[in-house]
């Protein structure tokens, strides 16, 4: 037994070592039970819990606004603008031909075509720029684009027109088709007018030249 083994060895200290070291030698070995107790509880124990491993950090995204495309905004200098979008999207696809003479230069992520003027950041198109490749056959678009990009309120090609209206309930009418708020312009799909709330957006653009296609 423990107890027994304890006491055989104080009486073994005590007799070689007499006096103070007497008391110190009990006081020892009544304290190592203890000790012996706690050490197993602590093996028990659970381990505590490692720190949380920091989150991934969140890869920013560009937003459509009427200010610009997420942390670019209208009138950066082009080379600047381009190296921060080529970060976000990657590389550009092509480089279309500007349909607006002036100093203009497009640069273009498949469905997003930006403008620069002058070699500044003036403006964007997001739209389907293959038309045909982003509707059904009753010719209504039915996909996000390429890129998918969002508004600020989650508005993207293909939304409703009623989700648009929902989203941004002071919609200026600045087209047939098209509606803007907050420096953003909306253009509808629709075969009838006015535009049925089922009716997609195609468009969402800003200060895009030329104004509609």
């Amino acid at each position: 037994m423990l107890s027994d083994c304890l006491a055989s060895e104080a009486h073994r200290f005590n007799r070689l070592r007499p006096g103070t070291l007497r008391l110190r030698s009990v006081r020892r070995f009544r304290l190592l039970p203890l000790v012996v107790f706690l050490g197993a509880v602590g093996a028990l124990a659970p381990a505590p819990d490692a720190p949380a491993s920091a989150a991934p950090a969140r890869q920013g995204r560009v937003v459509l606004s009427g200010s610009g495309l997420g942390p670019v905004k209208l009138g950066a200098g082009q080379r600047a603008a381009t190296a921060r979008l080529v970060t976000l999207l990657g590389r550009p696809t092509t480089y279309p031909p500007p349909d607006c003479v002036g100093g203009y230069r497009n640069v273009e992520w498949r469905d997003l075509i930006v403008q620069f003027k002058q070699g500044r950041f003036a403006g964007y198109r997001y739209w389907y720029t293959q038309l045909s490749q982003g509707v059904t056959s009753h010719g209504v678009p039915h996909q996000p684009g390429t890129p998918t990009l969002f508004t600020a309120k989650g508005i993207t090609l293909g939304s409703t027109f009623g989700a648009v209206k929902q989203a941004y309930p002071y919609l200026a009418q600045t087209g047939t088709d098209f509606w803007s708020s907050g420096g953003l312009t909306f253009a509808v799909f629709a075969a009838q007018y006015p535009a049925p709330s089922s009716a997609p957006i195609y468009e969402i653009k800003v200060n895009a030249c030329p104004a509609a296609l």
